[in-house]
């Protein structure tokens, strides 16, 4: 019969062997036999250990322990089976016995550093990493553990120090150039950290992970393509890293390929349900593709499994912006900036949609604060120009224009916009002035030499005017707004046949142009056909109910056709809508005469006058007219008095002002 020796030297024998089994039979022979073998219990702990059965392994390391409770050995194994369950409080406990026991043994301190390292208590694991390596100078698994501790602590140099001393004892240990490959990754030695991911590569061609790093490199590096060949050897090798699955999307989303992207989130997803980002970057493909409502369920979804996700908020704000929900893009964007109050762009596609809205002064505070986060931005400072004209603070606009220029000299659009802003400021040879330097910049924009020409119709060239349209229709011949300005331009030049040509080209492009039936009403008056200007005004009308000037710009040519009821209603919408149109109430006041209503007459010519237009002096002389029919003899004495002194050659009727006059004071009892 064989003694409990024999079966525990032969069972330990078979361990070495990696005879299981038989190991495992044997060793539970010799404790049947001798229940006191406190090594018999050790040996098959670690064979339980191997064999992945931590709790079965603990149990023998107890039995060791209780045997021979000051066997540093069993508290080392104990506390390596606790780590493996994740126990690592216990496991420390039990190395920290082991080395009360037994202060001189390096492999310990490694293990209780690793047990700290899961527990994020990088700065004594290092310690611990230390001792091991001041006993033992060569411990190559001290090295390496104390490069990752370091990598925690953002350590980079120092842990590249310890990777390659692991590499000198240990120069066929691929996992150690993978480590390095990270240190240098961290450290943007992108080209070092890829020879390594190369070197590791080399000694262990099956290692899914260092696949997975190289082609996170490769990305970095905007080599897409070998991400992605790199992505597919991680998954080859390892087809349940949901991590491969995700970068790959991001690299495929970068490629433009969009469908095969989501295919790779939807993969990781299926393995992963809970990958926040899986969901967001899957959010990003179908936006891409214009799966608009796709896009925002999985952005909603990231915000379900992580409500405190800023970038969820600010990519389902993005797809809702180009479904011009922008409301709704303003309470996104305004979680996403409670959440993460530094990021310029959310403050800036915010502001976009503000501007939208027509809340301009949301939008300026908005984009001030996007150029506070980035001021070197100079689109930001072009639409901050944008929402202050918007309010008429043109020359605030032109600030803001004119630092985006700063920022690219070479933005003819800036130029563009600032010439906008003198425009409205009636500075137009200043306004002139930007849009040459925009065409100078950019020759081929039809937009430029637009808006130069209506600057120069603002000047009175309008043959200079023409020029420029004629250049912009050459560039831009769908433009509808271009011809019918140039048939305003031919119009100021009396070429009202020209101006109809072009205006009628302007309103088959677009037949909605209000302004075209506006201008090609103001043409036909010029050839005296004013009922069919009325038949345009009347459509701009429709179009455009609340426009006071076409209102007022019909009434006047009703007064022209002597209706003059017609034109006092046209007149009396014109003053409802815009009660600042001195002309409306100038042509009201003549027609009110011509009814011989003279009391409304003088009241609105007193509110014309008031308003001192260019063409007061038609209002001075008319209302003159009405004060001599009430017979105001002295009142209409003193309005030609005012029209002789602006301009003295001025008649009235058959005679001259000056001897009207005269008579006016025989009349008057006055010489």
């Amino acid at each position: 019969m064989e003694t409990a020796e024999y079966y525990f030297e032969r069972g330990s024998e078979r361990i070495i062997l990696q005879d299981f089994k038989g190991a495992m039979e044997d060793l539970n022979l010799a404790i049947d036999l001798n229940p006191s073998n406190a090594v018999a219990y050790g040996n098959r702990g670690i064979l339980k250990k191997i064999m992945q059965d931590y709790i079965g392994a603990m149990e023998d390391f107890d039995k060791a322990i209780e045997l021979t409770p000051k066997d540093a050995l069993a508290y080392h194994n104990r506390g390596n089976a606790k780590r493996e369950i994740q126990d690592f409080i216990g496991a420390i406990e039990d190395f920290d016995k082991a080395i009360e026991l037994n202060p001189e043994d390096a492999s310990t301190y490694d293990v209780r550093g690793i047990a700290r390292i899961a527990l994020t208590d990088y700065n004594d694991a290092i310690k611990d990493f230390n001792k091991a390596i001041e006993l033992n100078s060569r411990n190559t698994l001290a090295f390496i553990n104390r490069g990752i501790a370091k990598c925690e602590l953002q350590d980079y140099n120092g842990a590249l120090k310890d990777y390659d001393k692991a590499i000198e004892f240990d120069p066929r240990n691929a996992s150690i150039y993978n480590n390095r490959g990270n240190a240098k990754w961290k450290l943007q030695d992108y080209n070092g950290a890829i020879e390594d991911y190369d070197k590791a590569i080399d000694l262990n061609p099956m290692d899914a992970g260092v696949y997975y790093n190289r082609g996170n490199v490769k990305c970095k590096l905007e080599d897409y393509d070998a991400g992605v060949k790199d992505y597919d050897k991680a998954i080859e090798l390892n087809p349940m890293n949901e991590l491969a699955y995700g970068s790959r999307g991001k690299a495929r989303i970068e490629l433009k390929d969009y469908d095969s992207a989501i295919e790779d989130f939807t993969k990781a997803i299926e393995l992963n349900p809970e990958d926040v980002l899986a969901y967001e970057y899957r959010g990003l493909a179908k936006r891409e593709l214009k799966d608009y409502h796709g896009a925002i369920e999985d952005f909603t979804k990231a915000i379900e499994l992580n409500p405190e996700d800023a970038s969820a908020y600010f990519g389902r704000g993005e797809v809702k912006f180009r479904l011009q929900d922008f409301n709704s893009v303003i309470e996104d964007f305004s979680k996403a900036i409670e959440l993460n109050p530094a990021i310029a762009s959310t403050y800036f596609t915010r502001a976009i949609a503000e501007s939208v809205l027509g809340d301009h002064n949301g939008a300026i505070t908005d984009f001030k604060k996007s150029i506070e986060l980035n001021p070197i931005n100079e689109f930001i400072n072009f639409n901050l120009g944008i929402a202050k004209s918007q309010l008429k603070d043109y020359n605030g606009a032109i600030e803001d224009y004119t630092k985006a220029s700063e920022l690219n000299c070479e933005d003819a659009l800036a130029s563009i916009n600032r010439g906008d802003a003198k425009f409205r400021l009636q500075d137009f040879n200043s306004a002139l002035k930007e849009f040459t330097k925009a065409i100078e910049l950019y020759p081929m924009n039809a937009l430029a030499y637009s808006k130069r020409g209506n600057a120069k119709i603002e000047l009175q060239d309008y043959n200079g005017a023409i020029e420029d349209f004629n250049k912009a229709i050459e560039l831009n011949p769908e433009d509808s707004l271009t011809y019918c300005i140039r048939g305003s331009a031919r119009s100021e030049l009396r070429d009202y046949i020209g101006a109809l040509k072009d205006i009628n080209i302007g309103i088959e492009l677009n037949p909605e142009n209000v302004l075209a039936y506006d201008i090609r009403g103001v043409a036909k008056s010029g050839l005296h056909d004013y009922n069919g200007a009325i038949e345009d005004f009347n459509i701009s009308i429709k179009l455009n109910p609340k426009n006071a000037a076409i209102y007022y710009i019909r009434g006047d040519t009703k007064f022209r056709l002597q209706d003059y009821n017609g034109a006092i209603e046209d007149l009396n919408r014109a003053i409802e809508l815009d009660s600042k149109i001195a002309l409306a109430y100038g042509t009201r006041g003549i027609a009110k005469s011509e009814l011989s209503d003279f009391n409304g007459a003088i009241e609105d010519l007193n509110i014309a006058i008031e308003l001192n237009v260019e063409d007061v002096i038609v209002y001075y002389y008319n209302r003159g007219k009405v004060k001599t029919a009430l017979s105001d003899y002295n009142g209409a004495i003193e309005d030609f008095n005012k029209v002789v002194e602006l301009n003295p050659s001025y008649a009235y009727g058959e005679y001259n002002l000056k001897h009207w006059i005269s008579i006016l004071k025989i009349s008057a009892n006055l010489l």
